[in-house]
């Protein structure tokens, strides 16, 4: 029985040159995002490190990936990465939403 493939064939012959043609593009891909991040202000919006700070192993002014697995942002990889500026997130358990409550929060966010 003689199967006939060249749908099959096709496929494979556009799917290894669109491969080919990404790959080979990668580079300028690359140059190019890295020349864009280089001229823009960079803000990480939401950082959870300010729990790591209670943490007596933690120091932000140094690398703390080998010490720390939880740990993704300090000053060195902040610098490594060309980040600009951050945003610390506090977490702050639900409380009573009232005047009151907002009030406890913020003075406890602020401790």
């Amino acid at each position: 029985m003689k199967i006939k493939t060249p749908g099959l064939t096709i496929l494979l012959v556009v799917t290894f040159t669109a491969v080919y043609t990404l790959a080979s593009a990668q580079p300028r891909i690359e140059a190019k995002a890295k020349s864009i991040h280089e001229r823009i202000f960079t803000v990480d919006s939401h950082a959870d490190t300010p729990m790591n700070l209670f943490d007596p192993a933690f120091d932000v002014t140094k690398d703390n990936s080998a010490t720390l697995k939880r740990s993704k942002v300090d000053f060195p990889r902040m610098v490594k990465g060309g980040l600009d500026g951050i945003f610390f997130a506090v977490f702050e358990g639900q409380g009573a939403r009232t005047a009151e409550g907002n009030a406890k929060a913020k003075k406890s966010a602020l401790a």
